[in-house]
């Protein structure tokens, strides 16, 4: 019986020891537009649904999205946006931001080409490359948030550090 705890404990912790952080993206219908809609969603630890918000827009635009509007206050909107991974023809991208409840934001995306939502059920290939696409985007809001986290370290310290004021040498 010792042997297999001991066994037990041992499996245990080499789970635990093998463990990587959570950058899972879901693949699941969400309401979009009083339906059931194709959506990939990826939950962004330690990012409010500003920071998630702000950078998720500029992503859109860097790869060629106009016109990011609201639908209805809680999904947004915007076209003409070029993924080469995923395809050479452009999306029309619908995405929701929200606060998982505790230390972090959901991004909820919808991505359409024509009339179709890109899904699995569609092109069993789609998922790898939207997968991969969330989760870089979750590495490059954990960059700006450190870079973030880095300035309003720096101001707090020349806050309560001021230089001296020059010239007051008495040399």
């Amino acid at each position: 019986m010792k042997n297999v705890l001991l066994l037990f404990a041992f499996q245990m912790l080499t789970i635990v020891s093998w463990a990587q952080p959570a950058y899972e993206v879901v693949e699941a219908p969400h309401w979009l537009n009083q339906k059931f809609v194709n959506a990939y969603s990826i939950n962004l630890i330690g990012a409010t649904p500003d920071d998630v918000g702000q950078a998720w827009q500029d992503f859109l635009q860097e790869s060629g999205g106009k016109e990011i509007k609201t639908l209805d206050g809680e999904v947004y909107y915007c076209k003409n946006v070029t993924f080469p991974a995923i395809s050479q023809q452009p999306f029309e991208v619908f995405f929701q931001i929200y606060s998982d409840g505790g230390s972090g934001s959901f991004l909820t995306t919808w991505l359409k080409q024509g009339d179709n939502f890109l899904s699995t059920k569609g092109d069993w290939a789609a998922f790898n490359p939207v997968s991969r696409m969330l989760i870089q985007f979750s590495f490059h809001l954990e960059d700006l948030l450190k870079s973030k986290i880095q300035q309003e370290n720096l101001q707090r310290a020349k806050d309560l550090y001021p230089d001296e004021p020059k010239g007051n040498n008495n040399e």
